[in-house]
């Protein structure tokens, strides 16, 4: 698809089928207060999290606060062409609230169905990867600044991604686009779509479609999240492909995450254990509320 309007989005996520949309009016964006120097420049005094030395491969083993980090954005993008830096870098999802005027010129909610959506920003190094996962939300992903590869599988193949046990949302899965199928072998037969998104493109992802991401450059890319998964309707059937053993383990996380309240150590990139969310989910039904889930991606904080 060439552009984009809001009903244009609205019924290609009525579909439920990812789409590369080629100028959806972020073409503009790619000037240079939309790179990582014109950034530092203009809002270089803001406070942001980043992820220094990002780890490749399945990140939710890592812990948050061995990994995120708050600093002024100039700090960032000084440590991003650091030559000291060993390791990818990769300032993740940051509300772009945080940074003012930055929401009015990106105007995504011009193209969000959802009249309140959630618009982040993330600025990456080269090689940054994010595991393949999924997100609660749907997405509008604008690609404003270098190029990333991606890789995408249908919900429908969940139970050929190794899905952790922490949470559901997120792969065991080492590399997307380049598999150990020896350690995954499932993975397979799971059929793969994959592409490269640059510069003023956008990805309509609808929710729970499996991701990877793969940076191939500096990049800079917006996220627009709106409306939210249903445990029973959406999530719930995801579960249900991988057996009985996994749906115990998510009974046991109920009790000890939700019933007795235990905190468990925040993980990288990661979401809170499907026990806590399903918790969560019963008692806004019991309070006579969506069972919608609540909360996005990367909610980490360090301190």
């Amino acid at each position: 698809m060439e552009q984009a309007s809001r009903a244009d989005i609205r019924d290609l996520l009525r579909v439920k089928e990812p789409v590369v949309v080629a100028a959806g009016g972020v073409a503009g964006w790619a000037v240079p207060e939309w790179s990582p120097d014109g950034l530092r420049d203009s809002h270089g005094d803001c406070v942001v999290r980043a992820v220094v030395h990002a780890p490749n491969g399945a990140p939710w083993a890592h812990s948050a606060v061995d990994h995120v980090r708050k600093l002024r954005l100039r700090d960032y993008v000084a440590f991003l062409r650091s030559k000291e830096r060993d390791a990818p870098c990769y300032m993740a999802l940051e509300p772009i609230a945080h940074l003012p005027g930055l929401r009015d010129a990106a105007n995504m909610e011009s193209l969000a169905p959802d009249p309140s959506p959630e618009v982040k920003l993330s600025i990456g190094s080269d090689r940054v990867q994010i595991g393949l996962h999924f997100d609660y939300e749907d997405n509008i992903f604008a690609q404003v600044y270098g190029q990333k590869r991606f890789c995408l599988v249908s919900p429908r193949h969940s139970h050929l991604v190794y899905p952790s046990d922490h949470n559901v949302t997120q792969s065991e899965l080492n590399d997307a686009s380049e598999p150990d199928l020896s350690r995954f072998p499932l993975f397979g037969q799971a059929t793969v779509i994959e592409g490269i998104i640059g510069p003023g493109e956008l990805l309509v992802l609808p929710r729970t479609w499996w991701h990877h991401f793969h940076s191939i450059d500096e990049t800079i890319s917006l996220a627009c999240f709106f409306g939210s998964a249903s445990f029973v309707s959406e999530l719930a059937p995801i579960m249900g492909q991988l057996g009985p053993g996994y749906l115990v383990n998510v009974a046991k996380q109920l009790v000890v995450h939700g019933l007795l309240g235990r905190k468990e150590a925040g993980k990288l990139y990661s979401h809170p254990p499907n026990g806590l969310v399903l918790y969560r989910s019963i008692v806004r039904a019991l309070k006579g509320q969506s069972d919608r889930t609540v909360g996005s991606f990367f909610d980490a904080d360090p301190d």
